[in-house]
């Protein structure tokens, strides 16, 4: 019977339990294009002619089926995203955002489906956006 107070002391100092993993979706676009959602955190890039792309990675704040993302660092740029069940759009950016796409690239208006199954959303470079 003496083991019973043992046993609750260690249970008492366990560490707490890890939190939740945050929800985690990846969407696909048109060719490369994709979109990544997890948690707070998203990211996407999008490409235009040759490899002239748009990319990006910030914190977005959701209000119902829309959403404002903010990339990192940058207080100016403000993009509003669209979610209607698996499906996300873009919306055009505000000038201020133009800094995040090549020449001939933009972002404003691509849609993507949801799809566990597609590959990666990466930066230009190979650098995970989610």
């Amino acid at each position: 019977m003496r083991i019973w107070p043992v046993f609750l002391l260690i249970a008492a100092c366990s560490p707490e339990p890890p939190p939740p993993a945050a929800d985690r979706a990846l969407y696909a676009g048109q060719g490369r294009d994709r979109l990544c959602v997890e948690g707070d955190r998203v990211g996407f890039v999008t490409y235009g002619a040759g490899d002239a792309n748009c990319s990006a990675r910030g914190r977005i704040e959701r209000a119902g089926a829309t959403a404002s993302f903010r990339p990192d660092g940058d207080q100016d740029c403000k993009i509003h995203v669209s979610f209607n069940g698996d499906r996300a759009s873009l919306g055009p950016g505000q000038p201020s955002c133009s800094y995040y796409c090549g020449p001939g690239a933009t972002f404003g208006g691509k849609s993507f489906s949801r799809d566990a199954s597609a590959s990666p959303a990466v930066d230009f470079a190979g650098d995970p956006l989610c």
